[in-house]
């Protein structure tokens, strides 16, 4: 990324020398002609004699020469001085995004290195931080395999804490599995697979619901919070043959 916007802004800055030397080579003709005079280039074509112009008059004159004999220099120039502005602003958009997007990318490579265990028991650190609720510790962890970043997934399923919204209904942790299995096969399948990725979740943790999960058995929850998601993280990782 850093390589990628270095060469950007290596190219702008060639692109706007190549733009300026041919304005500088008018202009510094320009100038000679206000200093030293010239012929006005309209007359010059007769044969009557006729008397040197000096300053801003010989400037124009010059300019208006080179304007008039040379126009399709001129038409080739105006075309890159816009295709130079156009390319300026592409390189301010592009560095100004830079660092988000190497972030991005260094993030999702991140998890990328990381075992499912270790994907999971990160999930499950999350969670305890107080920073993640279930649902949004699950598509952290799992947002490598989908095209948004962390912070959209965080945002997506930030009202799925307590059972969808604080109802203790469907399990947040099981929902943000779902949520990354639909976006991973974009719509096509996904039914079947979160079916499948429900039951093993079902299996393991001995219940599908909030309410139920949390229920006290012996003064333990039938499954922790911690468990529901480290389980959901791993049985979709299962499901799709993540290492």
């Amino acid at each position: 990324m850093e390589t990628r916007k270095r060469t950007t802004i290596a190219i702008d800055v060639i692109l706007w020398i190549i733009t300026a030397i041919p304005v500088i080579n008018v202009l510094k003709e320009c100038i000679y002609s206000a200093v030293h005079g010239t012929i006005p280039f309209v007359q010059s074509f007769g044969n009557v004699q006729t008397e040197m112009v000096y300053g801003f008059a010989a400037f124009m004159d010059t300019l208006q020469f080179y304007c008039i004999f040379f126009i399709v220099f001129v038409i080739a120039w105006g075309g890159l001085l816009v295709f130079t502005l156009g390319f300026t602003a592409y390189t301010y958009i592009f560095c100004k995004d830079a660092k988000k997007l190497e972030a991005h990318f260094f993030r999702k490579e991140r998890w990328r290195i990381m075992t499912l265990q270790e994907r999971a028991e990160k999930a499950v650190e999350m969670k305890l931080s107080g920073k993640y609720n279930c649902a949004q510790a699950v598509t952290t962890a799992l947002a490598d395999q989908t095209s948004l970043s962390e912070e959209q997934l965080k945002q997506i399923s930030a009202g799925f804490c307590a059972g969808m919204g604080n109802l203790e209904a469907t399990c947040g942790a099981l929902i943000g599995a779902g949520m990354i299995t639909g976006l991973k096969t974009e719509g096509q399948g996904t039914l079947g697979l979160t079916r499948q990725i429900q039951e093993e979740f079902a299996r393991r943790c001995g219940a599908l619901k909030c309410k139920d999960l949390k229920a006290m058995t012996d003064g333990k929850p039938l499954c922790p919070c911690e468990d529901c998601v480290r389980n959901a993280v791993l049985v979709f990782g299962e499901t799709f043959g993540l290492d």
